[in-house]
């Protein structure tokens, strides 16, 4: 199967694959935005938030009986390296994290994602 071995700072953090057929997605991520009264731990002195981030997860078995496999999400520092190697391999290392049932979780965000946008539109108006 195509597997991702990650590598931060030269020291290899996992092999990732989700098998024959699905999604593996290695995402780097840097986010710089205001901080709102909503977020947790929000502090008036502080007036925007800044992330900077690694995540490796997949999705097995596309279909009715799909997983979601997670294993990494690693926050980063100006001047870390994070390699992605695709390799063959047989097998990969087991995920931190799985789960099932994504179609309940997915409208759950689909509904959170909605009402968040129908809150910022009332504040704006």
């Amino acid at each position: 199967m195509i597997c991702y071995e990650v590598y931060i700072n030269g020291k290899k953090i996992c092999v990732a694959g989700v098998g024959e057929m699905g999604v593996l997605s290695g995402i780097l991520s840097w986010v710089k935005r205001k901080r709102y009264e909503e977020d947790e731990g929000y502090d008036e002195t502080i007036t925007h938030i800044e992330e900077l981030y690694v995540s490796v997860s997949g999705l097995a078995n596309l279909g009715e009986e799909s997983t979601h496999l997670d294993w990494l999400a690693e926050d980063l520092k100006v001047g870390d390296e994070v390699t992605f190697r695709i390799v063959e391999r047989e097998s990969c290392d087991p995920p931190e994290n799985s789960r099932t049932g994504m179609a309940e979780l997915v409208e759950k965000a689909r509904q959170e994602y909605h009402e968040n946008l129908r809150q910022e539109h009332e504040k704006n108006s």
